[in-house]
């Protein structure tokens, strides 16, 4: 049967319909099963429990049903929380009263607050405040946190984490579907269902096993170490929360076969793997959170909030001083960085000088100096190792440019020897050229980390391996045949096209030299992305059903699959200066079928090369520029040079707007989301209507891509699109 999580709203099968038939959701790990309603499980009056009136089933936990409802005596609103069943042994009647006990006690405004716990016609009960809003877990399978509001959530959830365990309580099952976020967006942490006393050595189990929800389960919970959890034991899980928040994804997948054994054994690839634009600092409490052995993370949950509060630029010198007189520098600090977060703390306690040393975490700051304490924990070099097949290539690495994602020309490094070879380089992403004398050449993207943990994804672009001595192995470049440009339109490029629209800011035009480059004809193909990677579908597209067609064009991937794919068959994205040169024929008309916009009278999601009037007159024609699927282009979204002119102060995108964002061409935003858009009012733009999309998530059901490559190796600036001087 299937069953909807109360938590996160992520409808789950469920087999059989016993009690022990339950399975977790794979979303936010609650614990689903297949029961009945409770109030047909416990013969609850209708409407009514004792002097609380049942108005709305608001959620789940192990042990029992959460209803909104109201005390008649006492005449306000309350969550009350019932047993699913009633129990024949008195263990669920302990785990329940324990839970209330443990939590009673508490009074904090991010602790959700017990009121009662009594029983009626000898059903057990917990009424606790009523807080209206949803869970994190619904929340962030909605929509994503930015960096500073991730960084501010978990430094709240960590000062009551504190609290509590200063009171001797220890959670022990903290995730984001126990964790309520209210209409302010203040979170409150509930469910204490597996909470126990510090003093308390009794064990909590489920058919022999130690509980817990796998995802967010410290490595100590999973070996069964009952002696070992302790308030560490909630920092581990408050870290996995943080580099979800993050990331957008969880350091371990609970639905792996290998999960345990990464749980117990690898450690996470850092959250910057992920998201380029976490700053350093952030990264390092995450990960510290993280560690595997509980003496080397965090000693309390204050030293995490504390930390955490130095990152953020609204943090009372009063909090933090409260927060760091457990503080110390950890017994296996990995660097520098906590010797020197350690100082900071206390001085900061001392002097409330903790705006001074850190930057706030806001939009545009460069993680890599995001603050004083990061700058001198990162390695200035990486020595890296890079190989192509075949061997003997020339290499340029282009630094891409951490707001705008462009290859900085000038800071191009050419290395004298030719591949395999060895050199140090800045962390941060390259795009790296690759030729060989014979006029074979290759353009990739590659990632030289700020961490050398070794971790293996299925990019190549993010894969690298550690290697002895402290190097680092990138992927190897394999460079393709001459005959990978067979069939593809070649565009012979302009000396000054004019990107963008006259009439229109939004798009302002503005002069760019494009160089010559070849484009496929349509979209890449389910058909076409399966023959380049072994039968598999794309990565970010394995949860959505099948395609009625392997003709139609692969859609609502990631950019990593988009770039893999490319890579892997021997071309490259197309920026966005090529796409809409080419979806214009260098600027001379307004769509690629021409000037008249009533040509397309519905927008439909068909197979690759169609609808045939969107074609583009060249040799071979190319298809479905403006129609179709809208398509990932290699450009971050940023403003065009005009709009900085005429503001000089604009900022560039923030991460609570589009940072990070690439620019999808080809659609508007309802195109994007899979809705066709049926007024066409912004169809006047044609292929010039940018959209900005996230990389790493967002409702991306109907972006594809199609593959483009240069027409020879970029190996020197002359070869890139440039911005040329506005005309006066």
């Amino acid at each position: 049967m299937k069953v909807e999580c109360f938590h996160c709203g992520t409808v789950v099968e469920i087999s059989g319909s016993g009690a022990r038939n339950s399975t977790a959701c794979p979303i936010c790990g609650t614990e689903l099963s297949p029961f009945v309603e409770t109030a047909q499980n416990v013969n609850l009056e209708q409407g009514r429990f004792g002097r609380f009136e049942l108005l709305e089933l608001i959620g789940q936990g192990h042990f029992g049903r959460v209803w909104k409802a109201r005390d008649v005596t006492l005449d306000r609103l309350v969550a009350l929380k019932i047993p699913r069943t009633v129990a024949e042994d008195a263990a669920t009647y302990q785990a329940f009263r324990r839970e209330a006990r443990a939590a009673a006690a508490l009074q904090h405004p991010h602790i959700i607050r017990i009121l009662d716990v009594a029983e009626h016609n000898g059903i057990p009960f917990i009424a606790s405040e009523y807080v209206k809003g949803e869970s994190l877990a619904r929340r962030m399978s909605q929509s994503r946190y930015s960096l500073l509001d991730a960084v501010k959530l978990c430094r709240e959830l960590a000062s009551a984490l504190h609290y509590a365990h200063e009171r001797g309580v220890v959670h022990r099952d903290l995730k984001p579907g126990n964790i309520l976020i209210d209409g302010a967006g203040q979170p409150h942490i509930l469910d204490f269902g597996l909470a126990r006393r510090a003093q308390d050595e009794s064990v909590v189990l489920k058919d022999g096993a130690i509980q817990g929800t796998p995802a967010y389960m410290a490595p100590e919970q999973a070996r069964g170490e009952v002696s070992r959890i302790d308030r560490r034991t909630d920092v581990y899980a408050l870290g996995v929360v943080l580099y979800e928040l993050l990331t957008g994804v969880r350091p371990f997948d609970p639905n792996s076969p290998a999960f345990f054994q990464q749980l117990l054994l690898e450690r996470p690839a850092p959250p910057s793997t992920w998201n380029p634009n976490i700053p350093r600092a952030v990264e390092e409490i995450c990960l510290k959170a993280l560690e595997k052995l509980p003496d080397d993370r965090f000693p309390t949950a204050g030293a995490m909030a504390a930390a955490l509060a130095l990152c953020t630029s609204d943090a009372p010198t009063t909090f933090i001083a409260e927060l760091t007189v457990s503080t110390k520098p950890p017994a296996k600090a990995r660097s520098g960085f906590w010797i020197t977060i350690a100082a900071l703390l206390l001085l900061t306690a001392a002097t409330g000088a903790a705006r001074f040393f850190l930057p706030p975490l806001t939009g545009g700051v460069d993680p890599s100096a995001f603050s004083a304490v990061a700058q001198a924990a990162l390695p200035a070099k990486v020595n890296i190792v890079l190989a192509t097949d075949p061997p003997g290539a020339r290499i340029v690495l282009y630094p891409l440019d951490f707001e705008l994602g462009t290859p900085r020309l000038a800071e191009a490094v050419r290395p004298e020897e030719r591949t395999p070879l060895e050199l140090e380089l800045t962390p941060g992403d390259y795009l790296v050229v690759a030729a060989l004398d014979d006029g074979r050449f290759h353009e990739v993207f590659r990632r030289v980390p700020r961490s050398p943990t070794t971790l293996d994804t299925p990019y190549d672009h993010k894969r690298w391996r550690l290697l002895v001595g402290n190097k680092l192995r990138l992927a190897a470049i394999k460079i393709p045949d001459k005959t990978v440009a067979e069939g593809m339109a070649r565009l012979e490029g302009s000396p000054r096209f004019v990107m963008g629209d006259k009439p229109e800011p939004s798009v302002g035009a503005h002069d760019v030299f494009v160089p010559p480059f070849l484009l496929d004809t349509h979209e890449v193909t389910y058909s076409q992305f399966r023959a380049a990677f072994f039968n598999q579908r794309p990565i970010s597209n394995r949860g959505s059903p099948p395609p009625a067609s392997e003709d139609l064009p692969v859609a609502g991937i990631a950019i990593d699959d988009a770039i893999a794919h490319a890579e892997r068959v021997g071309k490259r994205l197309p920026t966005e200066v090529e796409y809409e040169f080419a979806a214009t024929l260098g600027g001379t008309r307004r769509f690629p079928w021409g000037d008249d916009p009533t040509v397309i009278t519905e927008w439909s999601f068909t197979k690759a090369g169609d609808p045939a009037f969107d074609r583009l007159p060249v040799e071979p024609p190319v298809y479905g520029l403006f129609s179709n699927v809208a398509e990932w282009t290699s450009t971050r979204f940023a403003p065009y040079p005009p709009q900085l002119e005429l503001v000089p102060s604009l900022p560039l995108p923030s991460e609570g707007d589009y940072w990070g964002a690439f620019a999808v061409r080809g659609g508007d935003s309802q195109v994007v989301r899979g809705k066709p858009p049926t007024d066409f009012h912004e169809r006047r733009f044609g292929p010039r209507l940018r959209n900005a999309v996230n990389p790493i998530g967002g409702d991306v059901h109907f972006v594809g891509f199609r593959c483009a490559r240069s027409v020879k190796p970029r190996l020197s600036a002359a070869d890139f699109e440039t911005v040329l001087p506005i005309n006066k």
